[in-house]
């Protein structure tokens, strides 16, 4: 399939559009002190709604193990998330969702949604649907083809 978009318009408009979602959950997230890829798991573990073990989370988000383990440590401290051994195997350890991770999550939540509304005017949601639909689909792709497609985070 040949697409009538150059790959520079493309690559242009992406850039564009994270650079704006980047700066804002910066600053969303400068109040409680964490990073993106600590708001990344615990929303991830919100979606989830149950115990992960903890290099599963790593696989799904494609985040190295020897950062994971920074991170989960860091999200432990601050009584973000609880992490449990593993009854029958103890290499494996559980992290879930604590009642103040649960809180932290929420008031981002209500931040994100007053940040995009005003960015989605006029953009309907179907509109919306598509674009994230078309999203996923690359991402498929490059996971289904990352040798042909060299190594991409």
């Amino acid at each position: 399939m040949h697409l009538d978009l150059k790959a520079t318009k493309i690559a242009l408009i992406q850039s564009k559009f994270h650079r704006i979602i980047r700066q804002r959950m910066s600053l969303a997230l400068r109040p409680f002190q964490l990073q993106t890829a600590d708001w990344i798991i615990l929303g991830f573990l919100d979606h989830r709604k149950k115990p992960m073990i903890i290099s599963e989370v790593a696989t799904e988000l494609g985040i190295q193990s020897s950062f994971m383990t920074t991170i989960i440590a860091k999200l432990a401290k601050r009584n973000f998330i609880t992490i449990e051994d593993d009854k029958t195997d103890l290499r494996k350890k559980y992290i879930a969702l604590a009642p103040e991770g649960n809180k932290v999550v929420r008031l981002m939540q209500n931040q994100f949604e007053e940040f995009f509304a005003p960015l989605a005017r006029g953009v309907s949601k179907s509109d919306i649907e598509t674009y994230l639909k078309v999203l996923k689909t690359i991402i498929s792709n490059v996971e289904k083809n990352k040798k042909m497609l060299g190594d991409v985070d």
